[in-house]
Order: C-alpha cells, then structure tokens, then sequence
C-alpha cells in the first residue's frame, strides 16, 4: 500500500523582497498572482464590468437640469437686469427600452468577468504548481544521476583493475568506459534541465532567482477521482447564451408599435429666482404614444434572423464544449488509474530493489560477490528510485490538473 503522504524537498529561487530565507509554494503562488498580467487584465475587467452595471443603472434616472440665468436687453428702456431660473425634469418609458436591457446583459457580463478572475487564479496557481514539480523532478533526477555517475566511476575504476590483471576482457572495459561516458552525458543533461525549469518558473514569477531553498511540500497520492461537472467555462457559456436571450427578446418587440411614456415638468421665473415661491409652472405635460415604422420591418426581420443563427451557434458550441469535457474527465481519469496503478508496480520494484541491496551487501561482506557488482546494485536502486519519483510527480500533477479542468480547489486553496 502506498503512503498517502511524501514529503517532497524542493530548491528554487526566492525574491530578496521577503525577509525570509525559504519560501513555501503558497509564497510563490501569491507572488505570481500579484506578478501575473493575466491575473490583473482579469481584476481589471471585473471592475470595469462592475462600474458597466452601475453605469446601466444610472441611465434610469430622468433628465433633470436647473439653470440661473441674468440678462440684459439693450434695446429696451430702461435697460436693466433681469433673473430668472429653470428646473426641467423629463423621463420616457417604452418596452423596448434599452436602458432596462442593458441593466441585465451587464448583469451576465460582470458574472462572467467573476468567474474569469476566479478560473485566472486556478491556472496561474496550477502554472505555478507544475513549474515548482519542474524543478523538483529536475533536482531529484540530477542527485541521482550525480549519484550514478559516481557509482559507475568505481566499479570503471575496478574494472580497469581486473583488465590489468588479466581478469576482465577489452569488451568489458569498453562496455564500462561506454557507461562511464552514458551517466556523464547525464549529469550534464540533468544540470542543463534543472536549470531551464528554474528559469520558467521565475520568469512566470515575474523575480529574480537567487538561488534560495524553499520549504519541504507535503502532498498526497490518494485518488479524487473527477466526475463530469459543470466547470466556470460551461457556466460563462451559459451566461453567454443568456445574454443572447435577452438580446432576441429585445429585438423582438421591434416587430411591435413603440410605446413610449412621458412626464415632462418645467419651472421658469423671470422676475428672482431667489424666491422659490413666486416660481410658476410653464410646462407640466404627460403623454403616451405609440407609433410603428411599417418600412423598418424588413430590417428587423434580418436582424432577428441573425440572433437566432448566433444563438443556435451558441448553443451548439456548449453542447459539443460539454461532450469533449465528459470525454477528457473521462480520459484524465482512466490515466490517473493508470499512474497510480504503474506507481504501485514501480514502488514494488523499489521494494525488490532494496532487498537486493541488502542482500548484495551481505554478500559482499562474506566475499561471495566483488565490489563491482555491489556498484551495480546500488545502481539498479538509484534508477529504480529515480522511475518511482518521475511517476509520482506524474501523479499530482495530473491529479491537479482534473482540479483545474472541473474548476475544482487548486491545492485545497485556490
């Protein structure tokens, strides 16, 4: 049975910002959130949606001015001065009034930029995530190459003894120089890729990498198997068609007369409009109409004709977004039984692997065996160990990433 807890030793890069010598991932991830354009561009458009909907409802209220006038007319005797004020205040209803429209589409599209802020922060804390197992994976894989190297050193060394002493073939010490040179090329490979994993994550960091430790991770290897859910881009599309809706129903009743409602109220006063109570009421009208544009049918029926084709696109576009959703929850799930089974299998030859050792040892204590072969098993340990770890981070990585697919908690957190 596996352990559902590793503790997981990772070496990346921290920011001379913090006063602290190690950094966790959760550092590192509200780092990337302040640091991320994607993040900000989401923030950015939240608020600017939120001050859409406020402005929609602003354009509810009625028309209303005042004004103070003081005039002087030149041609009349005598000349003097003359005061007046006005206050007009007018308002108009008609049901196809966009004003109203506009309050609800907004209302989808400030939902919508929510949703975007909360998926933004999912991917940036999931690009964060993968890149931190990078540099993990690249760590591990260079300590035990490094390991490898220095063991194939030896038993090159004993071989090279034997062939001196008649006891090993050419083929032999070929076969170990052609190792010896196989584990340097890796060490190399392993430095060249450890440090390209560092340079990804603390250019997505947006900081500068010196060279700091971070804190160990603990993550666990249980199963959370996905079920097909409704995640924040299928809830987005949702809005979408919702607004389009909205849209048609409004472009509906232009097919119908326009009625329109008015209230206009108008005060003037010519003489002071300091004294408020001497104001008279020029105009204090009410009025309703409705009126038809016969020759603008034409053009609504072609507008009408036009949403109902993007709607119906919309609503394929779901449809086949939620069917290729069930299908890869479906697939990411068959291949996280597929990692956690071979993770199994490859702990057991870990498992083999020590005993082997174990044994090796003893043996090579009671002089059945050189100490070339005892090289070779520690061999076999290190490259068993390093299949293991490459499975594991294989594993929570793909587990995080059904997380991210189904708009689940990145982390238990984001």
């Amino acid at each position: 049975m596996i352990k559902n807890i590793i503790i997981i030793a990772l070496i990346i890069a921290s920011t001379t910002c913090w006063a602290a010598d190690n950094y966790s991932l959760e550092q590192l991830i509200e780092i990337a959130l302040q640091n991320s354009y994607d993040s900000q561009y989401a923030n950015t458009t939240l608020k600017n949606a939120t001050g859409q909907v406020r402005s929609s409802y602003y354009n509810l209220l009625p028309s209303a001015s005042a004004g103070l006038y003081r005039t002087r007319d030149f041609d009349l005797e005598p000349q003097e001065w003359s005061n007046s004020a006005q206050l007009s205040l007018s308002k108009s209803f008609s049901l196809n009034d966009p004003d109203f429209y506009n309050i609800i589409t907004t209302g989808y599209e400030q939902q919508n930029a929510e949703l975007n802020l909360v998926n933004s922060t999912k991917e940036v804390a999931f690009s964060v995530f993968s890149r931190y197992l990078d540099v993990l994976q690249n760590k591990t894989i260079l300590a035990i190459q490094q390991k490898n190297l220095e063991l194939q050193g030896k038993i090159h060394q004993q071989t090279t003894i034997l062939y001196d002493n008649g006891k090993k073939s050419l083929l032999d010490l070929r076969q170990s120089e052609i190792y010896l040179i196989d584990y340097s090329i890796a060490v190399k490979d392993a430095e060249i890729n450890l440090q390209k994993s560092r340079n990804l994550l603390f250019n997505y960091l947006n900081i500068a990498d010196n060279g700091s430790e971070l804190d160990t991770l603990m993550i666990s290897t249980q199963l959370d198997p996905g079920e097909y859910s409704a995640n924040i881009t299928i809830q987005q599309k949702i809005n979408n068609i919702k607004k389009q809706q909205v849209n048609l129903i409004q472009q509906k009743l232009d097919f119908l007369p326009e009625l329109s409602l008015s209230y206009t109220l108008y005060h003037n006063n010519d003489t002071s409009f300091f004294e408020s109570e001497k104001f008279y009421r020029s105009t204090n009208t009410f009025s309703l109409s409705a009126t038809w544009n016969i020759f603008n049918l034409l053009q609504n029926n072609e507008t009408h004709s036009i949403l109902r084709r993007s709607l119906k696109l919309l609503q394929l576009d779901l449809s086949i977004y939620t069917k290729n959703l069930e299908n890869n929850v479906q697939v990411i799930n068959q291949e996280l039984e597929n990692l956690k089974t071979t993770s199994e299998m490859y702990l057991q030859k870990l498992t083999l692997a020590r005993q082997n050792m174990d044994m090796a040892q003893q043996q090579y204590q009671l002089g059945t065996i050189g100490l070339i072969d005892l090289d070779r098993n520690r061999l076999d340990l290190q490259n068993a160990q390093l299949s293991y770890n490459t499975r594991y981070y294989d594993l929570i990585r793909k587990q995080q990433e059904l997380n991210l697919l189904l708009s689940r908690p990145i982390l238990d957190k984001w």
